[in-house]
């Protein structure tokens, strides 16, 4: 209720946190997905009901496997060894959207341009280890004591 006063127009969203899922999991592929008006009923009565406002949400890490320098340096936030073996996977997210309305043409979802332009642009994220980087332990060791990498993302408003 609080963003709605606010306005909604000047809102974006930034989810983030260890989700314990992979990128092909429902938890995940429900936050990519998500389109809309993120399951908020418009209310006229407190002036936005037709500003039609929208979040698309993008990842701020390439979420493939085809996202590194080569096939052994792929992004990744955890490799661990466990009795099934070693797995490097992705369980840690930055999410951001920007908020979308109306164009003031009756176009919903349009981004507001120029004068009137809102929203973030993820312009920087810190990169992962190398494997060479990484101890022959893995996650955690000496060199990085936890069992997640430290991910991190620089947004531009």
């Amino acid at each position: 209720n609080e963003l709605r006063t606010l306005g909604w127009e000047d809102v974006s969203i930034i989810l983030l946190g260890d989700w314990n899922a992979e990128p092909e999991d429902a938890s995940v592929r429900s936050i990519l997905e998500r389109r809309g008006n993120g399951g908020l009923e418009m209310d006229n009565d407190v002036g936005i009901g037709d500003k039609g406002m929208k979040w698309d949400f993008h990842s701020a890490y390439p979420l493939d496997d085809e996202n590194g320098d080569d096939e052994n340096n792929h992004f990744y936030t955890t490799w661990k060894t466990r009795k099934d073996g070693t797995k490097r996977r992705v369980i840690d997210y930055i999410f951001y959207s920007s908020a979308r309305s109306n164009d003031g043409n009756g176009r919903r979802g349009a981004l507001v341009t120029g004068a009137d332009e809102v929203g973030l642009s993820c312009t920087h994220t810190l990169s992962v280890p190398k494997d060479e980087e990484v101890e022959a332990t893995r996650l955690p060791g000496l060199r990085y004591p936890s069992d997640h990498l430290l991910i991190a993302a620089k947004f531009e408003i």
